[in-house]
């Protein structure tokens, strides 16, 4: 659970809050975690220019198993909002690990970060053809 992560962060491994920015629940539920102005301790080396967002699971069991369709859908909206809001190509949505090398030793996510890029870039571009003037993002992919 999200309040599990929480005080293995504070309480274990002695952080001032947990390490993610935005925590996502088995069921979708979306949980506020770090404050997006404090800088998070997510990934070690990118913390200073990166949200932490967690799908809370553990991906790694079976190499077929993937976030449940409520979690895809509360990351799907709350990465698109981000990048959005930021002005940032979906491109710009990175998996733990994936630009190496990694200080932190971790095999998250678990799942591949790129069909998470796939679901939001159709929601983004499902944003943009709905309405426009709402979501004018058109900076390079």
């Amino acid at each position: 659970t999200h309040e599990t992560v929480r005080r293995w962060h504070i309480v274990d491994r002695r952080y001032e809050d947990v390490g993610y920015h935005f925590l996502i629940d088995a069921l979708g539920h979306l949980h506020l975690g770090r404050p997006l102005w404090r800088v998070g301790s997510h990934d070690g080396g990118e913390n200073s220019r990166s949200i932490g967002i967690c799908i809370l699971g553990d991906f790694r069991l079976h190499k077929d198993r993937e976030p449940m369709a409520d979690q895809w859908r509360t990351a799907r909206v709350l990465c698109a909002d981000l990048l959005d809001q930021l002005d940032l190509p979906t491109s710009a949505l990175r998996g733990h690990r994936e630009d190496e090398p990694a200080t932190t030793p971790t095999e998250c996510p678990g799942f591949d970060p790129g069909t998470l890029r796939a679901i939001v870039e159709i929601e983004r571009e499902r944003r943009r053809t709905v309405a426009p003037g709402l979501y004018p993002y058109v900076s390079h992919q």
